[in-house]
């Protein structure tokens, strides 16, 4: 992303929440969570995020990514930073939720 597409990004209240919320899946799952649930569901599974869309993870060649609804996707690179209300997961791009225009 270009500077100027981050200062809109940041910068407007609203779209950040709604990009927080469809990033944030209730519960504490790890990586190894992770992993088991791609391997049960062939490589790929969904979680509901707490603004209740979808959030799909995939795992191609041992490497877990994440889909928005449009196909973007995002590599989950590091894992297992835990907090106290659970785990967070960084991952090298941003998935948005699907826009309600």
């Amino acid at each position: 992303y270009n500077l100027k597409e981050k200062d809109f990004l940041f910068g407007n209240k609203k779209l950040m929440v709604s990009v927080v919320k469809y990033l944030t899946v209730p519960g504490r799952i790890d990586k190894h969570g992770l992993e088991t649930e791609a391997k049960k569901h062939n490589g790929k599974f969904y979680l509901t995020t707490l603004n209740g869309e979808n959030l799909t993870v995939i795992e191609k060649k041992g490497q877990l990514f994440l889909m928005d609804s449009q196909g973007r996707q995002a590599a989950i690179v590091e894992t297992d930073f835990y907090h106290q209300n659970g785990f967070f997961h960084i991952i090298d791009c941003l998935v948005f939720p699907a826009s309600k225009e």
